[in-house]
Parts: C-alpha cells; structure tokens; sequence
C-alpha cells in the first residue's frame, strides 16, 4: 500500500519544509519524527486487512485538525490556497515576488504549477465523460483551459509522457494504469473549479 500526501499536507501534519524535498524519495524516519512518527511506525506490521483502517485511525485526528474545513481536493484548489497565503504574507508583494514565494513554497515554477493544474483539469473533464462515448479532444482541450487541441496535447505529454488519446486509453484498460483509473474515480464530480 502507498500513501501520496500533497506537499501542503505534508508540512501542515509534520511541519516539514517542502523545498528540501522536491524531486527527492526519502525514508519516513528521515523526513518525520516524534510521536506521529511512532504512530506511523506501527502501521507497516498490520495484517493486510487492517492496513488502511489502521491509517486512517492514524491520520483522522491529525488531518481534521491541520487541514480544516478550507481544504481543497485539487491541485488547482492547493495551488490558489497557496497563492493566497503568499500574497499574504507581506505588504505590497509584487507579481515576480509573489511567483519566487511560490517558487519558495512549493520548488517548483508558477508555469509548471499552472502545467500541472490544467492537466489536472483535463483528467476531470476526461473522468466526468461518459466511457462508452469517443472523447472530443478539442472540446476537452477548450473546457479544461487549453488554448487549443494541441497546446493540450502537448501539455500532456509533458507531464505524462503520452498523448491525450493514449493516455484515455490506456486509463481505460492497462492494468498498469490502475492509479490513473483511482484518480479518476476519485476527481470524478470536482470539475466545477474555476
């Protein structure tokens, strides 16, 4: 079993500082420590059955009180929070400054987050269709922000490595793509964010 944390999640529960992490896997033990470590810790020697409610057992106290009610179940909703809080955080912050806080926040560019979010888009505008109905990609392309069937493909390509139309079908029916497939079920219903 694997548990993926956003990075703003990651430092609101732990209080760890994203920008030594990025494009790095690390041990827990490496990363976390005193007592939700512990907690954590006596996960891994669960039966089976018991791994995901014992996480969750873990977590739920935690996440209820770091997270909030303002908590946002998109990349694009982690990315305006984000924003937010940047713009926040001084008195007369300028745009440059306010990407370099991003930047600063999350180690990755303002162009890449943006990448990211419409991708993401394009995957829920892609979950929300019908399966047994051809998917229009520039009609997709238009919905989740692109300015053209291509700039989309593109994109996609960028963060997925395939285009839009092996991407769908490979959602649809590799087995390998089982985490895209949970993706999808999960972001189903999200498509109305701006």
């Amino acid at each position: 079993m694997s548990v993926t944390l956003l990075p703003e999640t990651l430092h609101r529960l732990f209080g760890v500082r994203m920008e030594s992490l990025v494009d790095k896997i690390l041990p827990l033990e490496s990363v976390v420590t005193g007592p939700l470590l512990d907690k954590l810790q006596v996960i891994a020697p669960s039966p089976v059955g018991d791994t995901f409610q014992c996480i969750e057992k873990v977590f739920e106290p935690h996440w209820k009180s770091a997270v909030g009610e303002d908590s946002m179940p998109t990349i694009h909703g982690w990315i305006s929070s984000l924003a937010q809080r940047a713009a926040f955080s001084e008195l007369g912050i300028g745009v440059r400054q306010l990407q370099r806080k991003l930047k600063q926040l999350t180690g990755q560019s303002q162009r890449d987050l943006q990448i990211y979010a419409r991708t993401e888009k394009a995957m829920i505008c892609l979950a929300d269709l019908n399966e047994d109905s051809p998917v229009e990609l520039a009609d997709l392309a238009a919905e989740a922000g692109f300015s053209d069937q291509s700039h989309m493909g593109r994109e996609i390509r960028r963060v997925s490595g395939m285009s839009p139309g092996q991407l769908e079908a490979l959602m649809r029916t590799d087995e390998a793509f089982w985490f895209y497939r949970l993706l999808r079920s999960g972001l189903q219903g999200h498509s109305n964010f701006a």
